[in-house]
């Protein structure tokens, strides 16, 4: 799967969105959901453990295992609800570009 979308701000503001977690908490998941962040290392080998909140109140835990990271261009990373088979991860490719003034974003899913 691949998304993209443009913002009107400069792309370290916009890899700050992906990697701070008070920004993180404010946009991250479906409408009407919350995240808890439990951990988040933005390093290569570095893990965010988070749990997504549904409406009715049930959550999911997952983990993120960064892969790279090149600040403020690149994240590349594993994702994997705990619990569940790794079979059931994916990977997860972000490019954030620059483009007068403003970001061009591109996200990869691919399985496995």
């Amino acid at each position: 799967m691949v998304l993209t979308r443009v913002f009107d701000a400069p792309r370290e503001l916009v890899f700050d969105a992906w990697t701070d977690p008070e920004h993180v908490v404010r946009w991250w998941g479906q409408h009407g959901f919350s995240i808890t962040i439990h951990e988040m290392d933005v390093w290569p080998g570095g893990v965010w453990r988070f749990a997504i909140h549904a409406p009715d109140g049930i959550g999911h835990t997952n983990r993120v295992t960064f892969l790279e990271v090149a600040r403020p261009s690149h994240l590349v990373y594993q994702h994997s609800l705990e619990g569940v088979s790794d079979t059931k991860a994916f990977r997860v490719s972000v490019n954030f570009d620059q483009e007068n003034g403003k970001t061009p974003l591109t996200v990869r899913m691919m399985s496995g």
